[in-house]
């Protein structure tokens, strides 16, 4: 198929399915889900009695359908939706299959979350996410796996006391262990062992699943959580930061790579999360600071440094960030002078915003900007 020919034909799908929305409106879920699923059933009818072979492609457009009439097919009955999401983990595991069927996943995953869900079928969730986490292994469905995995965590976290989530945390750190060595990483830092092949952007999917996840995890569990999220990717900054750090060096890819790693977590960091990620990150202050004098002539990896402070300022509040603020202080005049990246401003004026109502900041803030304007003016 051509690339004009790929083009034409998700056009064609995307019409379809805009189609369909408009006519499941009119129609309202329980009768839009009950014709959208019937070739699956019988499908599944057919090949239960010997009469026909399983065609995945018949199952990839009836969820393609069912995927985009979610708005309206999540107010279907609980039963018909239970029993179509409860028959997919049956399904043979079929690359361009799993890939709809994760997206498919990824659109009711409030749905699946639900309360509802959980009482019509207690194992549901389980389920669907141990299907989804097989669709992480098959590079071909791996990124919608990977959207998926966020999304049904995302709606997970929003339930308190969910029955499934005991079960579903070992699933979800096992993915974590399984993400840390894969995407850029794979590349830049290869282990002769078989990882996942994932993008980066695969990887920090699976990191921000866990970190929303963790908003209903008691706190020993989620000091854990925040620990396993972290400590990966900054010991391996640390490394970096200790090699030849030089502009475009390997050890100058993966210390940005676990820089904006470590972003991805504290921006989404729960409140729980907030004394270890405040302790690690104290504790990867010289590499961070190493790093900066080595490449921060590079415009991306000061940004990406300083986003990481900036949402550590945000996500931990000025008590928690209290032992990085003087390093800080004297850091920031020192590096702008040197290289004039507009993000120390941001970053500067992030300390303001967090600093700036205490009584007892001026003292402090009042040199930084002092020292900030004579390098912006001089």
């Amino acid at each position: 198929m051509s690339d004009r020919e790929k083009r034409e034909w998700k056009d064609g799908r995307y019409k379809i399915a805009e189609t369909l929305e408009d006519a499941a409106g009119v129609l309202l879920g329980e009768r839009a889900i009950s014709l959208l699923v019937e070739p699956i059933r019988e499908l599944s009818v057919a090949v239960s009695q010997g009469q026909r072979q399983f065609d995945w492609r018949t199952v990839e457009a009836a969820l393609y359908c069912v995927r985009s009439t979610f708005t309206y097919g999540q107010e279907a009955p609980n039963e018909m939706l239970c029993e179509l999401f409860g028959s997919l983990p049956q399904m043979p595991k079929i690359p361009k299959l799993q890939y709809t069927v994760a997206l498919t996943c990824q659109a009711y995953a409030d749905w699946i979350a639900s309360p509802g869900a959980a009482q019509a079928s207690p194992r549901l969730a389980e389920g669907v996410f141990q299907l989804v986490s097989e669709g992480l292994l098959v590079p071909e469905s791996s990124y919608a796996a990977a959207q998926a995995f966020f999304h049904l965590c995302d709606a997970m976290s929003k339930v308190p006391g969910h029955p499934s989530l005991g079960g579903l945390v070992p699933k979800v750190m096992q993915a974590v262990q399984a993400a840390h060595p894969a995407g850029d990483m794979a590349r830049l830092r290869p282990t002769g062992q078989q990882v996942l092949e994932l993008s980066e952007v695969d990887v920090h999917q699976i990191l921000k699943a866990a970190t929303v996840l963790a908003r209903q995890l008691r706190d020993e569990q989620a000091v854990a959580v925040a620990r396993a999220l972290l400590e990966p990717p900054l010991s391996a900054l640390a490394a970096a930061a200790a090699g030849d750090v030089t502009v475009g060096s390997r050890d100058h890819q993966v210390a940005r790579m676990c820089v904006d790693r470590c972003s991805t977590v504290v921006r989404f960091a729960p409140g729980v999360f907030s004394d270890t990620v405040s302790q690690v990150l104290v504790g990867a202050w010289p590499s961070l600071t190493r790093v900066l004098d080595a490449v921060g002539t590079d415009m991306d990896s000061a940004e990406s440094i300083a986003r990481l402070l900036r949402y550590s300022i945000k996500s931990l509040g000025p008590a928690k960030i209290q032992p990085l603020v003087a390093p800080l202080c004297h850091l920031l005049p020192t590096v702008f002078a040197a290289q004039r990246h507009s993000c120390y401003l941001f970053l500067a004026s992030e300390l303001v915003k967090s600093f700036g109502p205490s009584p007892n900041s001026a003292s402090m803030l009042s040199p930084l900007f002092q020292a900030l304007l004579q390098g912006a003016l001089g």
